[in-house]
């Protein structure tokens, strides 16, 4: 029967080959702890802590056609409403400020919103969902993003990005009142809770 031990070290195992970073050598089936040696035994505490203090990056675009493929949606209005999700945006913001300056990606975010909202059919009669203050926002902080990722690959910043800023991130510098007022979606204010970097 194994020990308490031992389940720790196989749950351990597991995780640790789950998340990539190093296959493991099996466990031994018996004696736990006293049929490793003490070299073998620093290793694996070693392997267990690294591994437990180390990010889960979930690999939510595998490839860079994939991110390709949403800025071309974006940019020809077919990517539909409900795809066109918060990650989404962040990509397509990411690809404008890899290619050029950030008040340049901001233009062009500004114009390809305004265009992907009438492809998809919304009358600007009716609703304005377009928010300068957050289109501003989320481009500048996506260029700071990507400036500190410098050297990394396509895929490792997107996927970093997307999991790195969930759509509430705006949170920590705005008040809702104040995010979400007139003068804020007309044209872009600054957080009223810290200063907006």
């Amino acid at each position: 029967m194994r020990s308490m031990t031992g389940w720790f070290l196989l749950f351990s195992r597991y995780f640790v080959c789950f998340r990539g970073y190093l296959k493991l050598p099996p466990l031994p089936r018996r004696g736990g702890m006293r049929s490793m040696t003490g070299s073998s035994l620093l290793f694996r505490d070693y392997v267990l802590s690294v591994a437990l203090l180390l990010p889960i990056t979930i690999m939510k675009y595998k490839t860079e056609e994939a991110i390709l493929d949403i800025v071309r949606g974006f940019e020809t209005g077919t990517l539909p409403r409900n795809e066109f999700s918060h990650s989404s945006h962040l990509i397509v913001a990411m690809h404008y400020v890899r290619l050029m300056p950030v008040e340049d990606a901001i233009d062009k975010m500004r114009a390809g919103l305004m265009n992907h909202l009438r492809h998809i059919g919304v009358d600007f009669t009716k609703e304005m969902p377009y928010h300068e203050t957050l289109t501003v926002f989320w481009t500048r902080t996506v260029a700071g993003f990507v400036k500190s990722k410098n050297g990394a690959s396509l895929l490792e910043t997107a996927n970093e990005l997307v999991e790195t800023f969930d759509k509430n991130y705006p949170n920590k510098f705005y008040t809702r009142e104040h995010l979400f007022s007139d003068e804020a979606r007309k044209t872009f204010v600054d957080g009223d809770l810290e200063e907006t970097g």
